[in-house]
C-alpha cells in the first residue's frame, strides 16, 4: 500500500525523486523526523515564542540588557598554529590539558574524562541526550537556570522540583522533599552557584546530595558557570567528595567568567563512558568547537589572574547591588537573592505585576530587558532576574531607567497602593502597564 501510493505521487508531481516519496521510503529518515517533530512539540510554548536569552537580536540601539553580563576584555596573543585543522576527537589536547589541572589532584581528573563542547548549553545537551529517556525522571531545584528546566523538557523528562530558600548566602531545601523526589529518578540537575539567587550550597548539602545520588545510582549534573564570579565559587569542589565520581557530571564553559560567549568553548567532565557517548553524539550532530576557539580557551585559561581583579571586581558588583537595593527598597520590593553572586532576584508582586508583564513593560516603554522569573520554575512567577555584570555607564544608565518605570508606574494616590505589607493582595493592579 505504501509503495502504491508513492508510486502514485511520483506520477502525480511529474518528479522521478520526489523529497516527500523519498522520506516516505526511507523508515530510518521518517523516524528522525518523527523524533525531531516531537522533542520540539514538547518545548513549552513560552520557550518558542519568547526572545531568545542569547545571541544578539536585531533590535533598535539604546536597548541595555541586563540578561548577560560583560566583565572585561581578554588581551593576550593566540598561539602560532594552524587554524585549517579539525579538533581531535574530544577537544584538543592543550585545552582538555589546561581544564583538567584546574580540579583538585585528589579527584585524579585526566585529560581523558574531558570533553570539550559547544559552551555549557552544548555540555547540558549531550548529558542529557546521552543518559536521559523519554519518561525519565529528573530533579530540579526551584528556582534554577531556564535551561536545566528547558532541556530536561526537550528530552520529554518528568519534572520532579524541590522547593530552596537563601539562607546566610546558603541554599537550603528539605531533606525529606528530595529523598522523595529522587527515589526512580535519572539525573539530578543543579548549578552552583545557584542561578538566580547566586546562593551556593552548604558542604554539608553537598556531601549529602552526592551520598543520595551514589544511593540510588543518579546521575548528578553541576553547572559551575558562575563558579568564579562568587566569592565562595572556588570552594564548590564537588569532584573532591569521595565515592561520587561514578556518578558526576560537571559543567562549565568560559562564557561568562571570560565574556566570551561567542567563541561557544565549554567542556564536560565525567566517566568516560558517559563521554563516549557523548562524544559520539557530539560527531554526529557536527557540534564540535572550532580549533581556534579551542586554542584560545586554552591561552585564556593559562593566562594567570592578577591577584587584585577578583576581589575588585566582586567590590564593583556590591556596589552596583546597594544601589539597586536601596531603589527597590523605596519602592517596596523585596529581593530574594543571597546578596551575592553576579545576579538580583527582585519580587514584583508589590507592583501587581507577575514577573514577565514587568518584563513586557521595561523593554517596551523603557528600553531595558530583564529576564521573567516564571522561566527559573514554579516560585518564580512574581520574580524577575537582573544581570549585576555590566559595564559601570550603561548600569547607572539602568538603574535611571528602572527608577523612572517605578516613579511612572506606581500609583501613588490610589487608595490600593497604601494597603499594608509589600505584598498587596488587591486585584487591582497598583502598577500601570499602559
Amino acid at each position: 500500500m505504501i509503495r502504491w501510493a508513492t508510486d502514485w505521487w511520483r506520477r502525480w508531481r511529474g518528479r522521478s525523486r520526489s523529497p516527500t516519496a523519498w522520506l516516505w521510503r526511507n523508515a530510518a529518515e521518517s523516524e528522525t523526523v518523527n523524533r525531531l517533530a516531537r522533542a520540539m512539540l514538547s518545548l513549552p510554548g513560552e520557550v518558542l515564542s519568547a526572545p531568545l536569552p542569547w545571541g544578539e537580536e536585531a533590535h533598535g540601539g539604546g536597548v541595555i540588557d541586563l540578561r548577560h553580563g560583560a566583565i572585561r576584555n581578554v588581551s593576550f596573543l593566540p598561539p602560532s598554529h594552524s587554524s585549517n585543522a579539525l579538533p581531535p576527537a574530544g577537544g584538543c589536547g592543550e585545552l582538555r590539558a589546561v581544564v583538567a589541572a584546574r580540579y583538585v589532584p585528589a579527584a585524579e581528573i585526566s585529560p581523558q574524562n574531558v570533553l570539550i563542547t559547544p559552551g555549557g548549553s552544548g555540555a547540558l545537551s549531550l548529558a542529557l541526550e546521552a543518559c536521559l529517556d523519554p519518561g525519565d525522571r529528573v530533579v530540579l531545584f526551584d528556582p534554577c537556570s531556564p535551561l536545566l528546566a528547558w532541556g530536561a523538557q526537550s528530552r520529554r523528562a518528568r519534572l520532579a522540583w524541590v522547593p530552596t530558600w537563601v539562607e546566610d548566602g546558603w541554599c537550603r531545601f528539605p531533606r525529606a522533599v528530595l529523598e522523595r523526589a529522587i527515589r526512580r529518578a535519572r539525573m539530578l540537575l543543579l548549578a552552583d552557584p545557584v542561578n538566580p539567587t547566586g546562593a551556593v550550597f552548604h558542604p554539608e548539602d553537598r556531601e549529602y546530595i552526592a551520598w543520595l545520588a551514589a544511593a540510588h545510582d543518579v546521575l548528578l549534573y553541576v553547572d559551575q558557570a558562575f563558579a568564579e564570579l562568587h566569592p565562595r565559587g572556588e570552594a564548590a569542589r564537588w569532584e573532591a567528595i569521595p565515592g561520587i565520581r561514578p556518578h558526576l557530571l560537571l559543567a562549565d564553559s568560559l562564557s561568562w567568567s571570560h565574556n566570551v560567549r561567542g567563541w561557544r568553548v565549554g567542556w564536560l567532565i565525567g566517566p568516560r563512558v558517559v563521554l563516549r557517548a557523548c562524544q559520539a553524539l557530539q560527531h554526529l550532530h557536527a557540534a564540535v568547537v572550532p580549533t581556534p576557539c579551542q586554542w584560545l580557551a586554552a591561552a585564556c585559561l593559562e593566562e594567570s589572574r592578577p591577584q587584585h581583579e577578583r576581589p575588585a571586581l566582586f567590590q564593583r558588583w556590591q556596589k552596583q547591588r546597594q544601589q539597586a537595593g536601596d531603589l527597590f527598597q523605596r519602592w517596596g520590593l523585596e529581593t530574594g537573592d543571597s546578596g551575592q553572586g553576579g545576579f538580583l532576584w527582585i519580587s514584583t508582586a508589590a507592583l501587581g505585576l507577575d514577573g514577565r508583564q514587568w518584563a513586557e513593560v521595561l523593554e517596551r516603554k523603557y528600553r531595558l530587558r530583564v529576564l521573567p522569573g516564571e522561566l527559573c520554575g514554579p516560585s518564580g512567577r512574581n520574580m524577575v532576574r537582573l544581570g549585576l555584570l555590566q559595564h559601570p555607564g550603561h548600569w547607572q544608565e539602568a538603574l535611571n531607567r528602572l527608577s523612572r518605570c517605578l516613579s511612572e508606574g506606581k500609583q501613588r494616590t490610589s487608595p490600593c497602593a497604601t494597603a499594608p505589607g509589600p505584598f498587596p493582595h488587591s486585584p487591582r493592579a497598583a502598577f500601570s502597564l499602559s
